[in-house]
């Protein structure tokens, strides 16, 4: 005689039941709730990190370029080389467009078919030479990320508060040896960070190039607050460009 055993008097089960899989898929979701903004700071940061690069490899093209010249960047014309064209071609802009077009002045020492990647902040499709080839945005304007100080580019006294007088002679190019505080004054700076999820927000953290050659990503709430130029008296002091006692003085 044989007897059932229980295993056989009762189904088998071998799936979810409809409440299982839905509170499965409800903590999956509130996992992915918690870790996606996590993955995002993660990305920012090393994007982040990509730019502070890009900043200490225009410092060093800065550092051949006051080699070969004695100064800072200056002029008001240089030369651009976008493929395929093989033959560069002529931009001028004023002293104060600088900001935007220094790339135009080291075509010797870092020539932008080898560089411009370096010089625009990072972004998952940069298109290198699209905007290049329709013209830069605005007037005189070359389409990179990295902009150069106003502070370079005339005497300190354009930025004090003392009452000498300034003309048009006080602009001219700075000699290195002209920075007072070199690890605090910013030379560059990432004005796109087209990284960061839009809107941008003054808290987020701006990748610097400063004088000696260091670049760090700082707080601008932190930052010395900007003074009037001189001979730009219609434009609002920006930070950065317009700091106090120019060369002479710190922006952080």
């Amino acid at each position: 005689m044989t007897y059932p055993s229980r295993r056989s008097e009762r189904t088998v089960r071998t799936g979810f039941t409809l409440v299982e899989a839905l509170v499965a898929m409800g903590i999956i979701a509130v996992l992915l709730a918690l870790l996606l903004p996590a993955l995002g700071l993660i990305r920012t940061h090393a994007q982040q990190l990509r730019s502070l690069s890009n900043l200490r490899q225009i410092g060093q093209s800065t550092s051949m370029y006051t080699d070969s010249y004695g100064s800072y960047y200056y002029g008001t014309g240089g030369w651009i080389r976008r493929p395929p064209d093989p033959s560069p071609f002529a931009i001028g802009f004023s002293v104060w467009q600088l900001d935007h077009n220094w790339p135009a002045l080291i075509h010797d020492i870092a020539p932008w078919t080898d560089h411009y990647l370096v010089w625009v902040s990072p972004r998952t499709d940069p298109q290198p030479w699209t905007e290049l080839i329709r013209g830069p945005r605005g007037t005189n304007r070359l389409p990179v990320s990295y902009q150069y100080s106003h502070s370079f580019v005339a005497d300190p006294a354009v930025w004090s508060g003392r009452t000498n007088p300034i003309d048009e002679s006080s602009i001219g190019p700075i000699r290195p040896s002209g920075v007072r505080y070199p690890s605090s004054k910013v030379l560059m700076f990432d004005a796109d960070r087209s990284y960061l999820r839009e809107p941008q927000t003054f808290e987020d953290p701006r990748p610097l190039l400063f004088a000696d050659g260091s670049a760090r990503a700082a707080d601008e709430h932190e930052a010395t607050t900007p003074v009037q130029n001189r001979l730009l008296p219609e434009q609002q002091p920006l930070l950065y460009h317009d700091t106090p006692e120019g060369v002479h003085g710190r922006d952080y």
